[in-house]
């Protein structure tokens, strides 16, 4: 399967700061759940050693190789496919091209 037949409709900004809340957030859960706060100076790395727990961005880094492998051994007439290689007709906006999420697989 080609690479280059993905789409997201969110642009790359859209995205970054999307992910930026969700890990600031999910600091803001796990900092407490170990015993420390901002004045313990722990890095977030130690924090996730501490606790064994994978961070949520890398989780959804593996969901997306997962999915885009997953995609790769589908049957060219699947509707799934289909729609992921997808690819609108028409002019685009001007300006900086929209980051994909398969460019950052």
């Amino acid at each position: 399967m080609n690479s280059s037949c993905g789409h997201h409709p969110r642009s790359f900004r859209e995205l970054n700061d999307s992910f930026f809340y969700l890990f600031l957030h999910e600091m803001k859960l796990l900092r407490p759940l170990a015993g420390y706060t901002l004045y313990d100076h722990k890095t977030n790395n130690y924090i996730r050693r501490e606790l064994q727990i994978t961070g949520i961005l890398d989780q959804i880094d593996e969901y997306r190789r997962k999915l885009f492998q997953h995609l790769q051994r589908m049957p060219q007439n699947r509707t799934p496919l289909k729609s992921y290689c997808y690819r609108p007709q028409g002019r685009r906006t001007i300006g900086r091209p929209k980051k994909r999420w398969i460019e950052k697989l």
